[in-house]
């Protein structure tokens, strides 16, 4: 290694991303930690905690670094930020990562005048299925339906189960009559399935929904919130397995 270049020995982007952390420390002649990764040959990422001093040596500036593997901590932290994002049945976001990536979807809109919509799903009868069949038959309808919904949305929106069987889901950049027709386009999705159980048992699910747009008068995502539970509430009371809009 002596007498190479990062260039020689480590990808570009790699090598790029140390000889700035590099730089920083002959620029501010003081000692610099970073976080750096790497991928090896077997394509594997790999990350460091780095700590960087500047030393004198023969009348000119250097470093010397120190380097500490940390990929397994490194695995962990993203495991441990996943699960305290994720519900734990359905694998969807859970409720408290939808109200912080609702009030950052609700604030750019404002910031940019974008559209903004959200639809709000309760599965009809919950209740009903978890006493007919049992809780383990109601979990397995709430995976299948969540399942469901994952297949209609697009990689940009964010679908969450907010509690119990109800989910809801935040489109940004998108007009009323497109969530309007995703809306109605999930209604009629599971309303056609059979949700197959043990034994032959076939389960017959419906869902009824709620959709509203942001406007001018709204200050904060609390008012979106209110609005779409307001949407869904006439849904359900109308009949459900509907959509309804405000």
């Amino acid at each position: 290694m002596i007498g190479q270049l990062e260039t020689d020995i480590l990808p570009k982007e790699t090598a790029d991303h140390f000889h700035q952390s590099d730089r920083e420390v002959f620029s501010t002649n003081s000692i610099q930690r970073t976080e750096e990764s790497t991928v090896d040959d077997a394509g594997n990422e790999q990350h460091f905690l780095s700590t960087k001093i500047p030393i004198i040596r023969d009348n000119k500036l250097a470093l010397i670094g120190f380097s500490s593997e940390v990929t397994e901590i490194y695995k962990m932290k993203e495991q441990f930020k996943r699960l305290a994002n994720t519900d734990y049945l359905t694998n969807l976001y859970n409720r408290r990562y939808f109200m912080e990536q609702g009030e950052r979807e609700f604030s750019r809109a404002k910031r940019h005048h974008n559209p903004f919509a959200i639809i709000s799903i309760d599965i009809d009868h919950f209740k009903a299925i978890n006493d007919n069949f049992g809780h383990p038959a109601g979990d397995h309808v709430l995976k299948v339906v969540s399942k469901s919904l994952q297949n209609s949305i697009r990689k940009e929106d964010i679908l969450a189960r907010i509690g119990g069987e109800e989910f809801t889901i935040i489109l940004p950049e998108t007009p009323f009559e497109n969530a309007q027709i995703l809306a109605e386009r999930t209604r009629e999705n599971i309303q056609t399935q059979f949700i197959s159980y043990q034994n032959g048992v076939e389960i017959k699910v419906t869902v009824s929904l709620g959709v509203t747009l942001i406007t001018p008068e709204d200050i904060n995502f609390d008012a979106v919130l209110v609005r779409v539970d307001d949407a869904l509430y006439n849904a359900k009371s109308n009949g459900r397995n509907q959509v309804c809009s405000l």
